[in-house]
């Protein structure tokens, strides 16, 4: 008898602390939660478009601080760590201090990392992720720099294609890992390497074509278009060169300014022999050129233009040898 009552006293001592325990689980929950939703708002206040960058600035920080109120209750909490990994990277596009911008950088990648470590992290913040160290890429006045930033945001890329849930989802991070491949290509030293970078973004690209809206835009059809001229130069394969002029094209009737597009659209041209049409489309790019004559310079001494220089309307553009002289400066791919 007595060891009954101590059987159910200790039986009811457990379902009394499992319901406390349950209670101040459920409270912190609520804690974490509620931080989370303050960090939300002050992140919509930094967002306002006539917020001067000051102020900004202060709101991104305290919702950084709600959200690692939140992330101390949970640790695990993907909301509030996605949360904070965006209004890092926000602060980075608000520094103008280069110094502090590199600073700044560095927090956010490491923001990103806690983020992605979180169960349930959701393709946007690879996203994000990626486009943040693509675009930084861009920034960076050395090769090293650029390249460290496009291997790393190929990495993020990946593990957003593994960790994707819906094909959607999928197919935007196809897309912007072909794009992060295009501008990777260039750096890989040796043809062979080069040729497998080129071909595997456009198998990346050709996986966005169910996606209409994700596999159509005028970015991903030049960097596709690009991936596709340089993948058919290197193997001498004309029918890539026609996919690219068929690229291109859709590239430029979404953008007419993209001189980048246009320009591959000359070199595949040229490497079909169409002198005429490749002619027509460089006259187009010099019309609009830059003050450094970027496209001049590069068309000057361009292996890929071989065909063209025996033509007329070549030799009368580029017989001025003197501008020819100013040093070459090779076209940006842009992020």
């Amino acid at each position: 008898m007595r060891t009954r009552t101590i059987s159910g006293f200790l039986a009811g001592a457990w379902l009394i602390a499992a319901t406390m325990a349950q209670g101040q689980s459920v409270d912190t929950n609520a804690d974490a939660e509620a931080h989370c939703r303050s960090a939300w708002g002050l992140l919509q206040l930094a967002e306002v478009s006539n917020s001067p960058p000051q102020d900004s600035k202060s709101n991104l920080n305290k919702a950084m601080e709600d959200c690692d109120a939140a992330l101390k209750i949970r640790p695990d909490f993907f909301r509030a760590a996605a949360m904070a990994a965006h209004c890092s990277y926000r602060l980075v596009q608000l520094e103008s201090d280069p110094h502090q911008h590199e600073d700044d950088i560095r927090t956010a990648r490491t923001r990103f990392e806690v983020a992605a470590r979180c169960t349930g992290a959701d393709a946007s913040l690879f996203r994000e992720w990626g486009g943040m160290l693509t675009f930084e890429s861009g920034l960076q006045k050395d090769a090293r720099g650029r390249l460290a930033l496009l291997r790393a945001a190929r990495q993020v890329y990946e593990s957003g294609i593994r960790a994707a849930n819906y094909s959607g989802e999928r197919a935007k991070l196809e897309r912007d890992l072909g794009s992060c491949l295009v501008l990777l290509a260039p750096y890989a030293g040796a043809s062979a390497d080069k040729l497998a970078l080129y071909d595997e973004s456009i198998r990346h690209f050709w996986a966005t074509t169910n996606v209409d809206a994700v596999g159509n835009s005028p970015q991903v059809c030049a960097h596709w278009g690009i991936a596709l001229v340089e993948s058919g130069k290197l193997t001498h394969d004309y029918q890539k060169l026609r996919e690219a002029i068929e690229r291109l094209g859709t590239a430029l009737e979404g953008d007419p300014k993209n001189l980048e597009a246009r320009y591959n659209l000359v070199c595949a041209y040229a490497l079909l022999d169409e002198p005429g049409k490749a002619m027509h489309h460089l006259q187009i790019c010099l019309e609009n050129d830059d003050a450094k004559h970027t496209y001049y310079n590069i068309a000057a001494h361009d292996p890929d233009l071989t065909s063209l220089r025996s033509t007329a309307e070549y030799t009368n553009i580029f017989a001025e040898k003197q501008r020819a002289t100013v040093p070459i400066i090779t076209p940006k791919i842009s992020n």
